[in-house]
């Protein structure tokens, strides 16, 4: 998947890396192996996959060897001026990073296509939701209903370094805008530190093979 293809869910203030994770080459500091000391093998390389390509891009900021640690909820800890996120998949890592005076905040999810269940559709979505997924064809729900989920997914990560606070999946929905490949996110959750109820942003997606991307960055309307 090359760079160029993926500038579209960017702006010019986000630095990114895609890459799949047999090729990133590195390996953690001392300091990251602690945390995934106990874990299982798949989980050590997703981990150090991302880790490994946080810290090349930390260089374009002027943090170098920079040891990108985990918060008691698991959430990688930046340097105070940056914003960023990381997503994996079985075989492929995404990661964006911004200075914050410049792109507010970041999200980032990659998803599998075709993975989500219609058994499901009750648990992630509202009937507004559910309505718009039923206008698409058949053989398309289920890419549309994962990228539904994808954009939820990169809120969470968005919200999270503002708030610290948990978002369901009802808090929030979305609205599909499939002929300029974006989205508008509206917040439904009523008790978010700094985020008001009805507030709206847009954010991007992309399919591109057998994944989903999607993206939210820069502030809330």
């Amino acid at each position: 998947m090359s760079d160029d293809y993926l500038k579209v869910l960017f702006n010019k203030n986000i630095k990114f890396k895609a890459s799949k994770i047999s090729d990133i080459d590195g390996i953690l500091l001392e300091e990251e192996k602690v945390i995934v000391e106990k874990a299982v093998s798949k989980r050590i390389c997703e981990f150090t996959a991302g880790r490994v390509s946080a810290r090349q891009l930390l260089n374009d900021f002027g943090y170098f060897d920079f040891p990108i640690l985990s918060g008691k909820d698991r959430s990688p800890i930046w340097p105070r001026e940056i914003a960023g996120s990381i997503s994996h998949t079985a075989d492929f890592c995404l990661v964006a990073l911004g200075r914050k005076h410049e792109i507010y905040s970041i999200g980032i999810d990659v998803e599998q296509r075709y993975r989500l269940k219609k058994s499901l559709w009750r648990i992630l979505f509202n009937e507004n939701e559910k309505n718009q997924l039923n206008q698409y064809h058949e053989n398309e729900r289920q890419d549309f209903a994962t990228l539904i989920f994808s954009a939820k997914e990169s809120f969470f990560k968005y919200q999270y370094p503002i708030t610290k606070s948990w978002v369901g999946f009802q808090d929030v929905e979305v609205e599909l805008d499939k002929k300029n490949l974006n989205f508008t996110l509206t917040v439904l959750h009523e008790n978010l530190t700094q985020i008001k109820y009805g507030s709206f942003l847009k954010g991007r997606y992309l399919f591109e093979g057998d994944k989903i991307i999607t993206t939210i960055f820069g502030e809330l309307s």
